[in-house]
């Protein structure tokens, strides 16, 4: 679960919606297919369940009904991977190279 108390979780869905009808007024419209979420997550090392409880999403009403018809993938969840994986290679970097900077 997001542990920062600057912002609660409901603001940040409405960030996350707002970004995403800023892609759609704009009409940069990014989508990723079914595979395409699942490769991302095997390529960040979660599963759809780690990804759920990570964003704060419900894994069986949300991220199981995700498709690529009817109910896209939300075009955040491809910039939340981004930053997940940003996120890892800084954390493993501070990890080695510690207080040292």
């Amino acid at each position: 679960m997001y542990k920062s108390s600057l912002f609660a979780k409901k603001d940040i869905f409405m960030v996350l919606f707002y970004i995403e009808m800023i892609y759609i007024i704009m009409g940069v419209i990014i989508t990723m297919t079914k595979q395409e979420f699942d490769t991302a997550l095997e390529a960040v090392g979660l599963s759809r369940k780690d990804f759920a409880e990570l964003s704060g999403v419900s894994y069986l009403g949300t991220v199981t009904n995700w498709n690529d018809e009817k109910r896209p993938i939300p075009v955040w969840v491809n910039t939340w991977l981004e930053n997940y994986a940003y996120r890892k290679k800084y954390e493993a970097l501070r990890n080695l190279i510690g207080d040292k900077i």
